[in-house]
C-alpha cells in the first residue's frame, strides 16, 4: 500500500484532531492507567511561575514613626511689606507676630495583618523530589511577601486618588458660596456665586462686610483664587494629545516661578523641583503614537516633567487620567512592621503573622493639578 502524501493542510487538519483544547490548560486532572502493568501514569513535572511583584512608587516611602503615629505639618506665611513712614513711633517695639496657614493633620489607619500556614508534612507527598518540596514551599512564603508589597502600592496610588478628592471638593462640597455680609475664617473653601468657575480658599480671616464683592475680596488679600483642576478630555488623538501638552506646559511654567492659588491651601510656592505627573496607563501610548512621533521638534511638545503610568488611582473618580504634583507631599509612613510565627507541634505546622500599620501623609501645602476628562 502506497503511503498518503502529506500536504500542509492535511497535517494542520490531523494535529488540529489529535490536539484538542483540553490537552492543555485543562483545571480537572484525569488520572490514566494505558500501561502493562496498569499502574497509574504519574505527574512528570511541575512547574509555577514566580512573579515581579513591583512598587512602582518608592518615592512616596516616608520613614518610620517609632512613637507618635499623627503627622502635624504647618506651613508659615510670607510677610507683607509696610510704608515706613506710616509706622507710629510707638510701634517700633510692637510684637510682628508671624502669620501662618491653618495646621493640618494626618492620623494613622487601623493595624493589618497577612497570615499563611505551612504544614511540615504536607507538601512532600505531591512533587517527585525535595528540591520540587522546597521550590513550593519558597513560593508559598514568596507570596505571603508579595502580598505585602500589593498592598503597600495600591495604598500610595490610594494616597493619590484621596488628594485628588481633596482638590476636587475644594470646589465643589467643601465650598461655600461667598456672601460680602458673612464672616469666615481662615482656611475655608469659598466659591464666587456669580460664576460657576471661580472658587479659592479665605487666606486671611473675612468680617462681615469686609470687601464689596468677590473681586474686592481677592485684592483686598482676603480671598485666594485656586487653579488646582483643569477639565479636558484625556489623550485619544492628535488633537487631544496637543491639547494635553499645552495645559501640562502652561503649568510648569507656572510651577517653575513664585506662585499662589497652586495648593490646597493657597500658600505661595516658590518654583518646584519635585514634580512628576502620574497618568492612567493608556494614556502615554496615546501621546507618544498619536503626537509625539509626528512631531518635527520633540523638544518643543514634550513635557518638562517625570511621567509615571500608573493602574488606578484608588477610588478617585474614573473621569481623572492624570495629576501633577510635588511629591514631597505625599508621603506613606509605616509605624508597625513585624513578623511573628507560631508552631503547632501537635498539628507539625507553623504560622506566620505579618503585622503592618501606616500613616498616609497627604499635604495642603504644594503644588497639585488634576486633570480630568469631561
Amino acid at each position: 500500500m502506497t503511503m498518503n502524501a502529506m500536504t500542509l493542510s492535511a497535517i494542520a487538519s490531523l494535529l488540529s484532531a489529535l490536539y484538542t483544547p483540553d490537552k492543555s490548560g485543562n483545571s480537572v486532572y484525569t488520572p490514566s492507567f494505558d500501561n502493562t502493568l496498569l499502574v497509574l501514569n504519574k505527574i512528570g513535572k511541575d512547574v509555577t511561575f514566580p512573579q515581579s511583584i513591583v512598587d512602582k512608587l518608592p518615592e512616596f516611602d516616608g520613614e518610620f514613626l517609632a512613637n507618635g503615629k499623627t503627622i502635624e505639618e504647618f506651613n508659615s506665611d510670607l510677610a507683607l511689606p509696610d510704608d515706613p513712614d506710616s509706622l507710629e513711633d510707638a510701634e517700633d517695639l510692637k510684637a510682628w507676630l508671624p502669620s501662618a496657614r491653618t495646621p493640618f493633620y494626618s492620623y494613622t489607619l487601623k493595624e493589618q495583618l497577612f497570615h499563611v500556614t505551612r504544614k511540615f508534612n504536607d507538601l512532600q507527598q505531591a512533587f517527585n523530589s525535595p528540591g520540587e518540596t522546597v521550590n513550593a514551599e519558597m513560593d508559598i512564603l514568596k507570596k505571603f511577601n508579595d502580598s505585602y508589597w500589593i498592598n503597600k502600592y495600591q495604598l500610595k496610588r490610594q494616597e493619590l486618588g484621596t488628594l485628588i478628592k481633596l482638590v476636587e471638593n475644594s470646589r465643589t462640597t467643601d465650598a461655600v458660596v461667598f456672601a460680602t455680609a458673612t464672616a469666615y475664617s481662615k482656611g475655608q473653601y469659598v466659591k464666587d456665586a456669580s460664576t460657576a468657575t471661580k472658587y479659592g480658599v479665605i487666606f486671611n480671616p473675612y468680617t462681615a462686610n469686609g470687601a464689596s464683592d468677590w473681586a474686592d475680596a481677592v485684592a483686598k488679600g482676603f480671598i485666594v483664587e485656586l487653579d488646582l483642576l483643569a477639565t479636558l478630555d484625556a489623550p485619544t488623538d492628535t488633537a487631544t494629545g496637543e491639547s494635553a501638552i499645552i495645559q501640562m506646559q502652561k503649568d510648569a511654567e507656572i510651577a517653575n516661578d513664585n506662585s499662589q492659588g497652586h495648593s490646597l491651601s493657597g500658600n505661595t510656592l516658590g518654583a518646584q523641583s519635585f514634580l512628576k505627573i502620574y497618568v492612567k496607563q493608556g494614556i502615554m501610548p496615546n501621546i507618544n503614537v498619536n503626537t509625539l512621533a509626528g512631531a518635527f521638534h520633540l523638544d518643543k511638545v514634550a513635557t518638562p516633567f517625570e511621567i509615571k503610568p500608573l493602574p488606578d488611582f484608588g477610588d478617585a473618580d474614573s473621569k481623572v487620567w492624570a495629576v501633577l504634583v510635588d511629591t514631597r507631599g505625599i508621603r506613606l509612613h509605616p509605624s508597625v512592621d513585624y513578623v511573628m510565627d507560631t508552631r503547632n507541634g501537635a498539628k507539625g505546622w507553623v504560622s506566620y503573622y505579618r503585622h503592618v500599620q501606616y500613616t498616609p501623609f497627604i499635604s495642603r501645602n504644594p503644588f497639585v493639578k488634576v486633570y480630568k476628562g469631561n
